[in-house]
C-alpha cells in the first residue's frame, strides 16, 4: 500500500508508506513502531536498504503551458501565470531525503515482545520560495510593488541516528510500540527569515530584513568584525579547507547531539478490522560544532544606480556606483555574527491506519499522513491500498491509489521476493500515468508527467528468518498464547 501526498506543500519521509502494511517486510515497522513484523529474526545486508525521495507542490502543468498546439514555458510571450499564482498563494516548496541504513536488525524474544536496533544516516533539506518571486517574471517590478520575500528559507542536515525499538503486544486487541533515537549531527544550515520585504518606487526602493542564517559547518569565516560589531565583507574571507578537512568536518560529531521517539500503537476491533496510529521524528538536535551565525537587521532606502549603457565611458563609474550602493546596504542592515548553538527539529508526522481483512492473505487498507515542518506548514497525504501477504508463497504485493486534495493523484505499487532466508523489496509510492510530450526549440521531445510532485521509493535486501507467522492472525499471540 502507499500513503500518499496532500498538503499545501508536499510529502516525504524516512521510509516509503507503500511499505505500512507488508507485514513481511520488516522495514515496515519504521513508520510505526507496534508494527511487529512476520520475520521472528531479521537481518538488514549493511548500505542496501536506501530510501531517496522528494516532492513539491511545483506541478509541471503549472510551467507546461499547452495553447494552440504548441507548449509554452515562463519563458514564452502568451503564458499564463493565473495557475502558478492560484496554486503558490503563499509559497513554492522543495524538499528531499535519503536515508541509508547501515545496521538495521531485530528479532522476537517470546511471545508479544519484539525487539529492533538500527544505524542511519540521512540527509534532507526544504527549500521554500516565496510567491512574490514569480510576480516578478510575469510583471517586473513596477513602481510601487511591495515583495514580500519572508518564506524565503532553507532547512537542510545530515545526520547519524542510532535506534533502539520495542512492541509488545499487551492483549489480543491492543499492540504498543516505541523507538528511541540518539543523534550525532553532521552538517545542518538553517534560516530564519522574520522579515524580508522590499517596497519599489520611482526615485527609490525601500528595504526592511530581520533575517538570520545559522549554519555548522567545516568551513569557518575569519574574525571580520568592525568596531561597532557588524560584519565588514570586504575582509570577510572562509577558511581554505583541504579535501581531508571537509572530510573530517563532516564526520557526525557529539557536539551536535540530538534525541527523537517514535510512538505507536494498533487496535484490533475484530479479526478482521484493525486500526493503528504513530507518531516519529518528534525529537530535536542542538548544533554546537563550526557554528556560524550572520543576522541582518536593518531598515533603509536604496535609490538605485544610473548608468548609461551606451556610453563605454561610463564603465569605471559604474563600478564605483556599484561598490558604493553594495557598501551602503552594508552598513545599513547591521550584519553581525556570532557562533552560539542553535536547534533543529526532526520533522514529526502523525500516521492513521484503518486496515479490513477479509482473508488472512489480503489487507484492505486506509492511510493518512501528517507532516509537520519547521516553517509552519503541514503536509497531508492519503492512501487507499489492497496488501498480499501470503501465507506460504515466498513473496508479497501492494497496489494503491494516492489521493491529493490539490487535486493530484498518483498510483502506488510494492512487491518482496525471498528466496531461501535472502529477501528483496522496491516499493514506490508515486507513479504517474500519464505523461505529455513537451517539444523544445530544438526540435526533442521530452517526456513530461502530466500531474506529479512526488518521487518515492525504497529498495532493500533482508536475511529472514522465522516468516511464516500464523495462517488465521499472523504475528498476534492469544492471552493463551503469551501466559504459555
Amino acid at each position: 500500500m502507499a500513503a500518499a501526498a496532500l498538503t499545501c506543500c508536499m510529502a516525504s519521509g524516512q521510509i516509503s508508506h507503500s511499505l505500512y502494511y507488508m507485514e513481511s517486510v520488516p522495514q515496515s515497522a519504521l513508520l510505526n513502531p507496534a508494527l511487529q513484523p512476520r520475520a521472528d529474526i531479521y537481518v538488514a545486508i549493511p548500505a542496501t536498504n536506501i530510501y531517496v525521495g522528494a516532492s513539491t507542490n511545483l506541478q509541471p502543468l503549472d510551467f507546461f503551458q499547452k495553447k494552440d498546439g504548441k507548449w509554452l514555458t515562463p519563458l514564452n510571450d502568451g503564458f499564463s501565470y493565473k495557475d502558478i499564482y492560484d496554486h503558490y498563494k503563499n509559497r513554492a516548496a522543495l524538499d528531499f531525503d535519503v536515508n541509508v541504513s547501515a545496521i538495521n536488525f531485530g528479532w522476537r524474544t517470546t511471545a508479544g515482545h519484539y525487539w529492533s536496533f538500527g544505524l542511519n544516516e540521512r540527509i534532507r533539506a526544504d527549500i521554500s520560495l516565496p510567491s512574490d518571486l514569480f510576480g516578478i517574471g510575469d510583471k517586473g517590478l513596477p513602481n510601487g510593488t511591495l515583495l514580500n520575500l519572508a518564506n524565503l528559507g532553507v532547512d537542510a542536515m545530515a545526520y547519524t541516528e542510532l535506534t533502539a525499538g520495542y512492541s509488545y503486544v499487551w492483549d489480543d486487541d491492543w499492540t504498543f510500540g516505541a523507538r528511541l533515537k540518539f543523534i550525532a549531527g553532521s552538517a545542518a544550515i538553517r534560516t530564519d527569515n522574520n522579515t524580508f520585504d522590499i517596497k519599489t518606487g520611482q526615485d527609490m526602493w525601500h528595504v526592511k530584513t530581520d533575517v538570520e542564517v545559522m549554519a555548522s559547518m567545516p568551513w569557518k569565516p575569519n574574525d571580520c568584525l568592525k568596531a561597532d560589531g557588524t560584519v565588514d565583507f570586504d575582509t570577510l574571507e572562509f577558511s581554505d579547507l583541504e579535501d581531508d578537512d571537509i572530510v573530517d568536518g563532516l564526520i557526525p560529531s557529539l557536539k551536535n547531539p540530538g534525541f527523537g521517539v517514535d510512538l505507536g500503537a494498533t487496535y484490533r476491533l475484530t479479526d478482521e478490522i484493525k486500526f493503528s496510529a504513530s507518531v516519529t521524528d518528534l525529537g530535536f538536535i542542538s548544533w554546537g560544532r563550526d557554528v556560524t551565525r550572520f543576522k541582518a537587521n536593518g531598515e533603509f532606502d536604496f535609490e538605485g544606480i544610473e548608468y548609461d549603457y551606451d556610453n563605454p565611458e561610463h564603465k569605471d563609474d559604474f563600478e564605483n556606483a556599484l561598490e558604493d550602493a553594495l557598501d551602503t546596504i552594508e552598513a545599513k542592515c547591521h550584519v553581525t555574527m556570532g557562533n552560539k548553538k542553535f536547534k533543529t527539529g526532526l520533522r514529526p508526522s502523525v500516521y492513521l491506519g484503518a486496515e479490513y481483512s477479509p482473508f488472512y492473505f489480503l489487507k484492505l487498507g486506509f492511510l493518512s499522513h501528517t507532516k509537520f515542518y519547521a516553517s509552519h506548514r503541514a503536509n497531508q497525504d492519503f492512501n487507499i491500498s489492497a496488501t498480499l501477504n501470503p501465507y506460504k508463497f515466498p513473496g508479497s504485493a501492494t497496489f494503491g491509489y494516492t489521493i491529493n486534495t490539490m487535486g493530484l493523484s498518483s498510483a502506488s505499487f510494492g512487491f518482496s521476493l525471498r528466496m531461501g532466508i535472502l529477501q528483496f523489496y522496491t516499493v514506490a509510492d508515486y507513479i504517474p500515468a500519464k505523461y505529455n510530450e513537451y517539444h523544445t526549440v530544438d526540435g526533442d521531445d521530452i517526456p513530461v508527467p502530466h500531474n506529479i510532485s512526488n518521487v518515492n521509493v525504497s529498495v532493500g535486501l533482508n536475511i529472514v528468518l522465522g516468516t511464516k507467522g500464523y495462517k488465521d492472525r499472523p504475528m498476534i499471540q492469544s492471552n493463551s498464547q503469551i501466559r504459555e
